[in-house]
């Protein structure tokens, strides 16, 4: 991107953000103060890992949230899936395209009656207690341990924690954000701008269905949205 002479790589961290349209102003902590017409947001998402041991050694190995990502290397294995609300029997028909080998984990919570005759239904076993421990090997699930004392193996595990955005820009700022299944995202409208007139964002912070793709392409959205708003 140095080629560009427009283009300016600052290696700090944006502590501060003050302004309005057409006046911004972007405070580093290295104490350099940085204006700009437009902003673009997009610094991301922290998973918020249960307080569970093992989960965070295999997290992104063998246990993992999406099937689009990660099905094809395990179809036909047997699959585990950690209860996280009425959305869970929705990926419990979506998993059967990969797998007949399927185990829910109520984790503690309610299962209605009727969700369980359906789970039934689809041969898919609910084992109930709270997951104590992931057992593992080198990141490599090998058993989850339940506080009744069970322990059920499964060669992977779906599990979907809530995430956060990575910064607190968006709050001194007072945008607006969504109170999604996946975690908090920012508010944006189909050009990618926020709540606040000039701020747009993009990537995982503005879409709770992470996607390196659908980050790009939100990206790319954002900057031309951006420029062309700022056109004479």
């Amino acid at each position: 991107m140095a080629r560009y002479p427009s283009v300016k790589l600052v290696k700090a961290r944006a502590d501060r953000v003050s302004g309005a349209l057409d006046d911004f102003s972007v405070l580093t902590d290295d104490g350099e103060s940085l204006g700009a017409r437009r902003l673009l947001l997009s610094y991301g998402v922290s998973d918020q890992m249960p307080d569970i041991p093992g989960f965070a050694e295999c997290w992104g190995k063998s246990i993992v949230p999406c099937p689009y990502c990660d099905g094809f290397e395990v179809a036909g294995q047997h699959w585990g899936l950690v209860w996280s609300g009425p959305q869970a029997m929705h990926a419990v028909s979506l998993f059967h395209d990969w797998t007949d080998r399927l185990t829910l984990f109520a984790d503690g919570h309610e299962i209605s009656a009727d969700e369980r005759a359906e789970l039934a239904r689809r041969n898919v076993p609910v084992v109930d207690g709270r997951v104590a421990e992931i057992g593992h090997v080198d990141g490599q699930i090998s058993a989850v341990n339940l506080d009744t004392g069970r322990a059920v193996a499964v060669d992977v595990l779906f599990a979907h924690p809530r995430n956060r955005p990575s910064a607190n820009l968006h709050e001194t700022l007072g945008l607006e954000v969504v109170d999604t299944p996946a975690g908090i995202a920012l508010k944006v409208d189909e050009r990618r701008e926020t709540s606040v007139s000039g701020i747009y964002a993009a990537g995982d912070l503005a879409n709770p269905m992470a996607s390196v793709t659908l980050a790009s392409s939100h990206g790319a959205m954002a900057a031309i949205f951006a420029q062309q708003s700022m056109l004479v």
